[in-house]
């Protein structure tokens, strides 16, 4: 329960939460028509509203201390994924609403970021959900050898770098900083390709 979370932070100590770092998330790799709505439920719930209902109960010390909320999102929340298309409506949900509420609690003196990893070296895996079980094991494969893969301690660097910067948005790693600038700027989407596929 986040407002009991958030009333027990209040009571525990004396200065209002002045930073919120919404970091929960899974992920499912698998076509849309093998995406079933429990599915749905569970990328939106954990990917979305997660964020929203924590940073709903902690709004109140975080107007009080004008302080940031930062919410870990996706290179997928940018770039759509193939393949991954309940993970990407959920991380365009996270990325459109942190827009609006960056825009909305701006003149409250509350700040609102997005950083945006690539693909993590973290336990992700043990939660994410593959409609091919070979897919686990070349996501696997991947976190082993791929030279683009990042460890947590990058994307904390990252989200301190938003916070500390007052930046609306950090995009980690020049491997996807530059295909989310070539997306942006071209519409190119090399994991819209067949055969792509992605995880963060």
């Amino acid at each position: 329960d986040v407002s009991a979370l958030a009333a027990a932070a209040a009571e525990r100590y004396s200065e209002p939460c002045s930073l919120l770092v919404n970091n929960a998330g899974v992920c499912m790799t698998a076509p849309f028509d093998e995406h079933g709505e429990e599915d749905w439920e569970w990328l939106m719930q954990s990917n979305f509203m997660g964020a929203v209902r924590t940073t709903r109960a902690l709004l109140p010390a975080l107007k009080a201390a004008r302080g940031a909320v930062v919410n870990v999102n996706s290179f997928g929340g940018v770039i759509p994924l193939r393949g991954m298309s309940g993970y990407t409506a959920s991380k365009f949900a996270l990325a459109g609403w942190s827009e609006a509420l960056r825009a909305e609690l701006a003149p409250e003196g509350v700040s609102v970021a997005q950083v945006h990893p690539g693909i993590i070296d973290s336990s992700f895996l043990e939660r994410a959900k593959f409609s091919d079980p070979a897919g686990r094991d070349g996501m696997r494969a991947m976190l082993d050898s791929a030279p683009f893969v990042q460890k947590p301690e990058e994307v904390a660097g990252a989200v301190l770098e938003a916070y500390e910067g007052g930046k609306a948005e950090v995009v980690v790693g020049a491997v996807f900083q530059g295909s989310v600038a070539a997306y942006r700027l071209t519409g190119l989407n090399p994991f819209a390709a067949a055969g792509a596929g992605a995880t963060a």
